[in-house]
């Protein structure tokens, strides 16, 4: 219709004919026209020199500069392999987040690749060609590519062609992703990279779930792998739908990609069983999948679920190769007894990680720093105040010896983490100061790592410290930033906003603004009442009648403990 309007008197099967040539998309349809006009040709002559193969090649000279010539507009079959396997792969990662940075970090053994990545020279010469056809487009190093053309392409891919293609494009995203070690999992330098790379593993997800056939089974493993990474970093940077609409599936915080739609997606049950007995690698990958699942459990207040993969954790580290992966399973196994209100059997689980972990030969003072700091947690939630301040304290001494000795944190996750429950045993002990100092440092360090469920509990800490000392307008800013974080997720994180609303109307209380504070205490009540009518019931907690005072610990209890 397009090209009809441009040309009323033209004959109806030269411009099907014309359009047909584009392939029917629309950004060539507009060039294919400009170049129409440009050469003041009619459409029979234009059809007339695209059929002859010679003229095809060389069109024109202003076409051969400006845009390409018509073969490698419209016939991208016809590229050198560099170019078109550039173009190929562009074709199944999400079509504008593409970074350079993906195919020039490193060479790849994929045998798909070599030709495109055995130099820097061949992957600049291939993206001269897509470039100079307009088959991409290229802005600060990112690339991009039109959807419609990406699903041209992939329609002309045979199935064992296209499965070249994903496991290259698949082998690609995994070595920008990179890894990090187990003890440093909390921690992500690459914030601003990842975002883009969850795209593209989005994409390829999406891509194996709707067409046949399998990779083979290191793919399948590293696809997997990607998986459970995206989802750990999406939980830990607390996105939702809320917040970033475009990209949906995505946006399940890790239950999308972790659980069931990974069997179903690329493995089977038998072939999982087989796999878990026979293969380390993919052992390590179903503790990392069962560890992640945990700790987003936990982390969002469901304790059985946390408490079912836990077990499981310590199901799949059998033999004496375990390692440091036993540790983990031990402590992870700790927190979630601890969502259960089963202290004993947590500080049990707590004091074997530790022990696996100075058996260990690579360990060095520190790595153990979780499940002491958990336990510190524990014995000051127990009141046992002189036991916590010593274990916390002793890790505090053994953390700024590293941080001197290496002139940087390499973890201030978890040396927040420390500093959170030091400061919480330091408030107990009415030594006030150090306790805010101890909070303030911890919520920097979790701001640090833009973890922000995190740092949403400090700001709930900090604002308490800011009450204390009449600082009602900071409070309010911290709440605010607190409550923000929170309603992101506002089902799973219920207990931390009623607690978190009750304190706005402590500081509302003391600002004089009585019926706006009268409203959010109601509104912290109800919303407590009905946390404990659910199946999340806090040991020994009743509900309270709309004439008895709320106290701020009827509403800290419901709190997770790691998160007071």
């Amino acid at each position: 219709m397009f090209l009809q309007r441009l040309w009323p008197n033209t004959n109806r099967t030269d411009v099907l004919e014309v359009a047909h040539v584009t392939g029917g998309l629309p950004l060539d349809i507009f060039q294919l026209a400009a170049f129409i006009r440009r050469g003041a040709h009619t459409f029979t002559q234009f059809l007339e020199l695209y059929r002859d193969d010679l003229n095809r090649k060389e069109f024109s000279p202003w076409f051969r500069l400006q845009r390409g010539n018509l073969a490698s507009t419209w016939a991208s079959k016809q590229l050198e392999p560099a170019a078109e396997a550039l173009l190929e792969i562009c074709a199944v990662l999400h079509h504008d987040s593409i970074k350079e940075s993906i195919f020039i970090s490193s060479i790849p053994n994929e045998d798909f690749l070599r030709g495109l990545l055995r130099s820097r020279d061949t992957y600049s010469s291939a993206l001269r060609t897509l470039l100079r056809g307009s088959l991409i487009k290229r802005k600060r190093e990112v690339l991009s590519i039109d959807r419609i053309f990406q699903d041209l392409l992939r329609s002309r891919l045979d199935s064992q062609h296209e499965t070249a293609v994903l496991s290259a494009a698949i082998h690609l995203v995994d070595r920008a992703w990179g890894s990090t070690l187990d003890y440093l999992n909390h921690v992500s330098f690459f914030d601003k990279d990842r975002w883009g790379l969850v795209r593209h593993i989005t994409r390829l997800k999406g891509i194996l779930e709707k067409r046949d056939g399998n990779l083979n089974t290191s793919t399948r493993i590293q696809l997997t792998r990607l998986l459970v990474e995206a989802g750990w970093w999406l939980h830990e940077k607390h996105y939702s739908s809320k917040t970033e609409p475009p990209l949906d599936p995505t946006l399940d915080i890790g239950d999308y990609y972790l659980g069931k739609d990974i069997d179903n997606l690329l493995f089977d049950r038998e072939e999982i069983n087989h796999l878990l007995f026979h293969s380390e690698e993919v052992n390590h990958l179903f503790f990392d999948i069962h560890l992640r699942l945990s700790s987003i459990t936990s982390e969002t207040n469901r304790a059985t679920q946390s408490l079912q993969h836990a077990k499981r954790l310590l199901d799949i580290c059998t033999g004496p190769q375990s390692g440091i992966r036993l540790a983990i399973a031990h402590n992870q196994l700790g927190v979630a007894l601890c969502l259960t209100y089963n202290y004993d059997a947590a500080k049990d689980q707590f004091n074997n990680s530790i022990k696996t972990y100075k058996e260990l030969s690579e360990y060095w003072d520190g790595m153990d720093i979780d499940p002491r700091v958990n336990l510190g947690f524990v014995y000051w939630y127990l009141g046992d105040l002189t036991k916590a301040n010593q274990i916390l304290e002793d890790c505090l001494q053994t953390r700024e010896s590293e941080t001197r000795s290496r002139k940087m944190d390499l973890d201030p996750y978890s040396t927040g983490r420390l500093r959170h429950a030091l400061g919480n045993v330091r408030l107990d002990q009415e030594r006030f100061q150090e306790s805010e100092k101890l909070h303030e440092t911890a919520l920097q360090q979790y701001e640090m790592t833009r973890i922000r469920n995190k740092a949403a509990d400090l700001c709930h800490k900090v604002a308490q410290h800011c009450v204390r000392k009449n600082e009602y307008d900071k409070a309010m800013q911290l709440i605010e930033q607190a409550l923000r974080t929170w309603r992101i997720r506002e089902l799973f994180h219920a207990p931390e906003i009623a607690r978190t609303m009750f304190l706005k109307s402590i500081v509302r209380e003391k600002q004089g603004i009585v019926k706006e504070a009268k409203y959010l205490a109601e509104d912290a009540r109800q919303r407590r009442n009905r946390i404990l009518s659910w199946a999340r019931i806090v040991k020994g907690e009743k509900m309270i009648e709309k004439d008895k005072k709320l106290t701020e610990k009827d509403l800290d209890k419901l709190a997770v403990l790691f998160s007071r």
